[in-house]
Order: structure tokens, then sequence, then C-alpha cells
């Protein structure tokens, strides 16, 4: 399909905002951004040209528009699609952002006649019109109908994002592991941060303590494979560190630190892939915690 089409992008958050800004800098596109409950701002002004800000849908945009993406919250979808269903869709492509939901949460729109898909960018989006090299090599996820796969990869290369197609389980499978990569790394950052705030360890000492460890593992991840990178006491299965850790955990009266680091640390005993000294005292020490 010619690439200088009408594109309708549903959202205003985080997602929407970046495609929005991403055609108004590097695309062709004539791009409206719909979004019923924010209105157009001094953040929105640099990248409203060709593009163009809508509060109201009306069946002369959907009718010039080739392409749809919903980026809204997931638990929004269905309304969206509902609201959709009023309009002239025949021939049109509907895609959703979610990592979470296939394209069958799409399938109403299919009676209209359009073409339906799931495109998800693996990608942490931290706030609103972010800059259009957040997409550089991004990876995004493809589930849907044949005919929108080829926009798809079209679309991707002016992103200079990566992409491949999907089955539902895939699809599945990617967004669980992009939530336990990013959201739960974040979580187990702010566990440790915890326990130097407790020791009375000031932000500064925290940061230059943590994000070097952060950094270097992440470039571990990516110079080796990711059972070669594992360091530490597990891994030199060094039983006496790990009952000293679970020691100075049990002084911090919530039993929650301690559980958390038995659950963590048999992820790691427990996987045979890994290549672990003295696993088998581990796995007594960590049993006997629980």
């Amino acid at each position: 399909m010619s690439l200088k089409k009408h594109i309708l992008i549903i959202g205003a958050g985080r997602v929407g905002t970046a495609l929005f800004r991403v055609m108004a800098e590097k695309t062709p596109f004539e791009c409206y951004l719909y979004e019923p409950y924010y209105h157009r701002d001094e953040n929105t002004a640099p990248f409203i040209g060709k593009q163009q800000w809508l509060n109201k849908l009306s069946s002369s945009v959907l009718k010039k528009t080739r392409v749809v993406f919903i980026a809204v919250p997931d638990d929004q979808i269905k309304q969206v699609v509902a609201h959709l269903s009023h309009y002239p869709l025949s021939g049109s492509f509907i895609i959703h952002t979610s990592g979470s939901y296939d394209s069958s949460v799409l399938t109403g729109l299919k009676q209209k006649n359009a073409f339906i898909g799931s495109w998800h960018p693996v990608q942490s989006f931290s706030r609103r019109f972010l800059e259009t090299d957040i997409w550089n090599k991004t990876f995004c996820s493809f589930e849907g109908d044949d005919e929108v796969w080829p926009f798809i990869l079209e679309f991707c290369e002016m992103l200079n994002a990566y992409c491949k197609r999907v089955d539902m389980t895939q699809k599945q499978a990617i967004h669980v592991a992009a939530v336990a990569t990013s959201n739960y790394l974040v979580g187990i950052y702010a566990w440790a941060n915890e326990f130097l705030q407790q020791a009375g360890l000031d932000e500064t000492t925290r940061e230059h303590i943590l994000f070097p460890l952060v950094q270097n593992t992440t470039e571990n991840l990516k110079t080796s494979d990711v059972y070669e990178a594992l360091t530490g006491p597990l891994k030199r299965g060094d039983s006496e560190t790990v009952k000293r850790h679970l020691a100075y955990l049990r002084k911090l009266d919530d039993q929650s630190h301690v559980e958390l680091y038995i659950r963590l640390a048999s992820l790691i005993v427990n996987n045979k892939t890994f290549v672990i000294q003295n696993r088998e005292e581990l796995r007594k020490i960590l049993r006997m915690d629980k």
C-alpha cells in the first residue's frame, strides 16, 4: 500500500502521543489524534501541522482514514470498538497496541469489512510525546490479518524498529516476559533500595551502589549467554553468605523480605541450566527457611 495515507490514532496517552510525534517528524503520514478527554496545549503545539488533534470523530474523517491505531488502556478497547462500529470502515486497517490482548478483541469490526491486527511495541514509554529515537531498534510484535502485515513491515522500517509476526500464544508470552523484565526489575530495584535506605545510606550513595550494577548486568546480558551472565554467591555456591543474607532479612521484622529472597534465589538454584556450585546445599538452606 502507498505510505501517503491518512492515519487515525485513538488515545493521547504515552504510546499514542509517541506515535503522533514520530509520524509528525519522521513519516509521510497525515495523522489525526483523537482523544475526547485531553485538549490541545503548549505540549502538543510543536507536533501540529499536517497532523490534527481531534476531540470528536466524524464520518468524514473515518472515510479517508486508511489506518486506525487504538492506543488506549486495555479496559477501554472494547468501548472504542463499539464506538468505531458506527462508522464506515470497509478496507480499513484497525490495529490496537495492547500487549496483553490479541487481535480477537477487534473481531466485531470485521463485520464492517475492516482488517484487524494487534501491534505491540515492547518498549517503556515513560511520558507523553517521547522523542522519536525511542522507536530506534524497538522490538514490535504483530498478530492479525494477512492484509495488515505488509503495512506493519513498512511502518516499522520507517521507525527503524524491528518487527516479528507472532501467533496468539507467542504474543502472550512476549508480554508476560516483557513485564517481568521491565516492571519487575523496577520492583526489585526498589526492594534493594529499601535495604540501603533503612541502613541510613543517602540517595546519592544508593545510586552509586545500584546503578552501575544494573548497567553492568545489562551489558553482560548483551555480550554473553544469559546463563553465563550470572555472578555472585549463588553461582559460587557460597552457602554461608546466603545464610547471612537470610539472617539479616529476618532482623528486619518483615517476613515478606525473606520470602521474596527465597523465591528469587530458588528460581536460579532450581534452574539446571545455570552452572552452580554446591547446588544441593543451597537448596537445603532455602527449604529450611520457608
